[in-house]
């Protein structure tokens, strides 16, 4: 007895489907080619574009227009095997029908003809076959390469066919271009899961922006992920947060908490908008208040260190210590920019979403990185601490003394009191590497004077303590006195004492209700 021949396998109608499709792709392709060919012509037109952006834009019209004619070499191919496929169903039906209405041996050889039928099949769509191959492998390459292709693309699925590569989302595309974000919904889902995760007791990555960066994260699709969290998720978050700061009972600080690294990451990845949302919804973002802070405000803040003093002047008027007792760190950040002016630009970053990365220091003296917004502590509208005599104003030590907050535990009461010498190591990072002076003990004050003015003009930051308050040097006038600023601000917060005065410790008029120094710090 012989078998009836088997139906043919290869589908006319899929292919004929799979041939539109790439159609579509090829179409939407050729949209992104043009559209970006004509953006970066535009872009030149309209004013100076950086040369390496100028160029990636070309590089993806000219990627995009490569796609195009691939897809459209790929629905041509298909359209052939459909045609091919077309033909061998009918002969293959035909066969079948003969069989049906044959006799024995009219049956005869039906097998041996059918297996013809499928080889001239596979026969003459061997080279359509191979072009598809060779055009899905031609296109990998411009997929892996990335932004914005490799986004844009999905896989084929194709029952009974071989492997076709990828093709365009169209949607996706539309988007790109439109919004200039380029983002993978599995990657954002990656991102939420590994917050809400982190609510749930997951073990947080030991490293967020190395966590980002090894898996390809974007800050869109931070964003992303941020908008998606609902109502639960964000109040869930904000306990972690809480949960991981400091103890604000002890009055100790803390550095280094693990909601640090999550709060610095979030704030640096936000949108500007997110930034305002998340500081309410999500308050622990922020580090507790302390004191008479009863909320937050925010404006433009000023971010140029005020150094224009003279003797008995105002001195660093952006320094104005308030309802908090942080005259260690505010010292440390007046002596840090007065003995170098670079300071202030090289450890305060502002970001393009209104937030500002600080740079501190750990005891090992490794850098920090603690990005903060610009909300600070306030009292009946004005801030609170830093500031609270500059009707208003907020300014860039502000900033400094939230991210030391935020470093040291993430709650004010942090900061509220420390040893000066140790806040100076945070603010600088030289670790335990410091001298005290002066050095020797016996030397006279003008030589003792000379010592810290050769330590000052060689950038080392010189603080003063003692009596539960803190100094700056802030400089050294013509006549070798030694200007000294107290962080209180206001008129007057910089004195000229003479040698014989710093040695003493005595601030002469109109400051000598100031409490006295007994100690000087400077770093090597």
């Amino acid at each position: 007895m012989f078998a009836k021949p088997d139906p043919f396998e290869h589908d006319a109608d899929v292919w004929d489907e799979q041939a539109t499709g790439f159609d579509k792709a090829a179409e939407a392709a050729q949209a992104i080619a043009d559209e970006t060919a004509t953006a970066a012509t535009e872009a030149v037109w309209k004013g100076p574009m950086p040369s390496e952006r100028l160029g990636r834009m070309q590089q993806q019209a000219k990627d995009a227009a490569q796609m195009a004619d691939n897809l459209a070499q790929m629905a041509s191919a298909c359209r052939t095997i459909r045609d091919e496929a077309e033909t061998a169903t009918t002969a293959i039906d035909e066969l079948r029908r003969e069989w049906d209405d044959g006799s024995l041996f009219e049956r005869f050889g039906s097998e041996g003809e059918a297996d013809d039928i499928r080889g001239q099949f596979a026969e003459r769509t061997s080279g359509a076959r191979g072009d598809l191959e060779l055009l899905a492998q031609s296109m990998q390459p411009i997929i892996n390469a990335g932004d914005p292709l490799d986004y844009l693309f999905s896989p084929i699925q194709v029952p009974g066919a071989p492997d076709l590569g990828e093709q365009i989302d169209h949607d996706a595309a539309m988007d790109y271009f439109e919004t200039g974000k380029l983002i993978d919904p599995v990657q954002v889902q990656a991102i939420e899961d590994t917050i809400t995760g982190v609510s749930d007791g997951e073990d947080p990555p030991s490293n967020w922006d190395e966590w980002a960066v090894t898996n390809g994260y974007s800050a869109d699709e931070v964003q992303a992920a941020l908008d998606n969290l609902d109502d639960e998720e964000r109040a869930a978050l904000n306990q972690w947060l809480g949960d991981n700061k400091g103890d604000p009972d002890n009055e100790q600080p803390d550095p280094g908490q693990p909601s640090l690294g999550l709060s610095s990451f979030l704030m640096r990845n936000m949108s500007a908008e997110q930034v305002q949302e998340f500081h309410n919804e999500v308050p622990n973002l922020e580090p507790t208040l302390h004191g008479d802070a009863d909320g937050w405000v925010d404006g433009d803040v000023d971010m140029t260190a005020d150094t224009d003093f003279t003797n008995g002047g105002n001195g660093f008027t952006d320094i104005d210590q308030g309802g908090i007792g942080d005259c260690a760190t505010l010292t440390s950040i007046a002596a840090a920019q007065a003995a170098d002016p670079t300071f202030l630009d090289r450890h305060i970053q502002e970001n393009p979403n209104g937030t500002y990365t600080v740079t501190v220091y750990d005891e090992n003296g490794s850098p920090v990185q603690v990005t903060v917004n610009g909300f600070v502590p306030a009292d009946g509208g004005n801030p609170a601490y830093n500031g609270d005599e500059l009707d208003g104003e907020i300014t860039w030590a502000s900033i400094y003394e939230k991210a030391m907050a935020q470093y040291q535990g993430g709650n004010y009461v942090e900061i509220d009191g420390a040893y000066t010498p140790d806040r100076l190591e945070t603010t600088i990072g030289t670790g335990s590497d410091k001298t005290d002076l002066p050095l020797p003990f016996f030397l006279p004050p003008e030589l003792q004077v000379q010592q810290m003015q050769e330590a000052f003009e060689d950038g080392k930051p010189i603080v003063l303590g003692g009596g539960g308050h803190a100094y700056s040097v802030v400089g050294f006038d013509d006549d070798g006195n030694v200007l000294v600023m107290n962080p209180w601000g206001g008129e007057g917060s910089v004195v000229a004492m003479t040698p014989e005065q710093f040695n003493s410790g005595q601030f002469p008029e109109p400051a000598d209700d100031w409490p006295e120094f007994t100690y000087v710090a400077v770093t090597k």
